[in-house]
């Protein structure tokens, strides 16, 4: 069972469940300012019905300015969040947040914020009431920066949102002309790449995480590192069929309040972003100021980016106020890579819905070799190996040996217990072992705590069904009726029943587990191909030695009562054949059977290790 109890707690990397703020835009809404409300994309009304107005076309160094949000339909359209600020026209002016808000109506519904360390360069809500509309002064900045525009994000209620609406550009007063403009730090300018990634140099001259565990050069998702000059570092990123890929520097596997980098390509529309996982929240974004050399492509499908890192960076938590640095030589980290898609029109990046890769070990990116990873926790992977070991392989040598081979080793015993007993009686018992191990090991997981996540909602039903018939199996089995005894066909029908019954439902939870989100896409088509090809084997094998069974019962009957008449019209039911007339079962069959077992075994282990 790959995962029980969504396994969707592993996507700590980029976000946890996603919550809409009626207090206001708490974490940093400057340059992220797509509303995270659980993946719902924002309304693409044409025209919207909110309209961002100011009250001139030109500005001056301190003039101010009065800036109205209004809904075209105040009947209509009301609205409880919103997110208001100024910014530079410049391309790649990233962190050009510019003038001061000095005062706004309705008092009781605004608050300012600051981005980028400018002193309330922005506004959001700080209570859920409805409005139809918003007043802002606004205080041009003391030195001429160039066009600006202003721009809002309009929240409606949680799935009734509106973003990038945005005032005419307001542009410098005639006397620029004469006055020079302040100069603003911007972003690199990205570039296409010119040169291809070349993997082949992974372990030769840069560090690489690859991933899954057997790729080299076309892998799902893949990073390469090289020191420059012993203060910047070269990055490379790779994934298929995504909008974005980002790698997080952990010191603990879990990305709370650590460094993020992300490239994003969403047709057309690129961005290398720079920021960090909020323990609790998302990402979030800041400057990317300190990132050179950008280059973003995409070709065949595949998103590749390059980017160039100070060994040293700084990161402005939004939770203390506080500056953090990262020293990216001076110590190890577990390197975790996601990818996903991004928001409708945007550059903000949505929920991954497939598990984080993170390294086995941690890495210094001084290091020069190849470096694996995995999507899998721990303890999780303890859980699918178990449990895989325990039904798709132990289980199954249980029911066959005493379905089909109680004469199959004639009659010999060890301790006074038959061959077969000890068989079926050991492979029961590890299953039963390996369930509850398994049990117990995605409880530690989490927490003893249950998802509710609705993809996980069959498995976690199913799973709980099957350890709840295998304990009353378990149970019944304690009590076995003599072999005299009236009781006994029906403890012999009943246990063949459940124990069939248990098999097929503990497939179908496997099987079900890779429907949850978090599975890649390749590890999703494996996994379910392994199951059915084992399924398919299983069926195979039960109908040979079906098949065997009566073709040979009805041989000795024939042989043995052949003063009876109409022998081809007797059915295996109507045989009713004397312990001593049961025909010895196959050993080539039961070889067979251990090669499925063994076979089980190998494809349980492979369904995990290789990812």
């Amino acid at each position: 069972m790959m995962d029980t109890w969504g396994l969707v707690f592993c996507l700590v990397f980029i976000t946890k469940n996603i919550q809409a703020f009626k207090d206001g835009a708490t974490f940093s809404p400057c340059l992220n300012r797509y509303p995270e409300h659980g993946g719902i994309q924002a309304r693409q009304d044409n025209p919207p019905p909110y309209r961002v107005i100011i009250d001139k076309n030109v500005y001056n160094p301190g003039d101010v300015l009065t800036v109205s949000v209004q809904s075209t339909d105040p009947k209509k359209h009301r609205f409880k969040g919103i997110v208001l600020l100024a910014h530079g026209t410049t391309p790649g002016a990233e962190v050009e947040f510019v003038g001061t808000f000095q005062s706004f109506t309705p008092k009781d519904k605004l608050k300012f914020v600051s981005c980028e360390g400018v002193n309330q360069s922005a506004v959001t809500h700080k209570n859920d009431k409805e409005v139809s509309s918003v007043q802002v002064n606004w205080e041009a900045p003391s030195h001429y920066l160039g066009p600006i525009v202003f721009e809002a994000t309009v929240v409606e209620s949680y799935s009734v949102f509106y973003v990038n609406l945005r005032s005419y550009v307001l542009l410098p007063g005639n006397n620029s002309l004469v006055r020079p403009y302040l100069p603003v730090t911007h972003v690199s300018d990205i570039r296409p790449i010119t040169r291809p990634i070349d993997w082949d140099w992974c372990g030769k001259t840069k560090g690489c995480l690859l991933y899954p565990q057997y790729c080299q050069s076309h892998c799902v998702v893949a990073l390469s590192f090289r020191v420059l000059n012993h203060d910047s570092v070269r990055f490379e990123m790779t994934t298929m069929k995504a909008s974005y890929v980002s790698v997080g520097f952990s010191d603990d596997r879990t990305m709370g309040n650590e460094l993020t980098i992300t490239c994003t390509d969403n047709l057309g529309r690129t961005s290398i972003q720079y920021g960090y996982n909020h323990k609790d929240r998302y990402n979030i974004r800041q400057s990317a100021v300190n990132l050179t050399d950008l280059e973003v492509n995409v070709e065949d499908g595949r998103l590749s980016c390059r980017f160039t890192l100070p060994v040293v960076i700084a990161n402005t938590m939004a939770i203390n106020g506080g500056i953090e640095e990262t020293d990216l030589m001076a110590k190890e980290f577990y390197l975790l890579l996601a990818w996903g898609d991004t928001y409708l029109s945007s550059d903000t990046i949505r929920r991954h819905k497939e598990f984080p890769v993170i390294s086995n070990s941690k890495i210094s990116i001084k290091d020069v070799d190849i470096f694996r990873g995995s999507c899998i926790p721990t303890l999780v992977k303890y859980h699918a190996i178990l449990m895989c070991l325990a039904w798709l392989a132990f289980a199954p040598l249980a029911i066959f040996t005493a379905r089909y081979y109680k004469k199959g080793f004639k009659h010999k015993t060890v301790v006074d217990f038959k061959i077969w007993q000890i068989i079926h009686g050991t492979a029961s018992l590890l299953t039963v072992t390996l369930t509850l191990g398994s049990l117990v090991a995605i409880s530690v997981h989490l927490n003893g705590k249950v998802s509710q996540k609705d993809t996980s909602y069959n498995h976690v039903s199913l799973g709980f069904t099957v350890i709840a018939l295998m304990l009353i199996l378990l149970m019944t089995s304690l009590y076995v009726p003599g072999p005299s005894s009236r009781a006994r066909p029906i403890f012999n029908g009943f246990h063949r029943v459940m124990g069939a019954i248990l098999l097929l439902l503990a497939a179908i939870s496997i099987y079900d587990a890779y429907e949850m989100d978090g599975f890649s896409t390749g590890m999703r088509q494996f996994c379910k191909s392994a199951v059915k090809m084992w399924a398919g084997f299983a069926f195979i094998l039960v109908i040979c030695l079906e098949s065997y069974q009566y073709l040979m019962a009805k041989y000795t009957v024939r042989k043995l009562r052949s003063d009876q008449y109409n022998l081809d019209q007797l059915s295996i039911r109507s045989l009713r054949l004397t312990p001593e007339e049961i025909p010895n079962p196959s050993h080539i069959l039961y070889g067979f059977i251990l090669f499925f077992f063994l076979s089980s075994v190998i494809l349980s282990l492979c369904m995990i290790l290789f990812f």
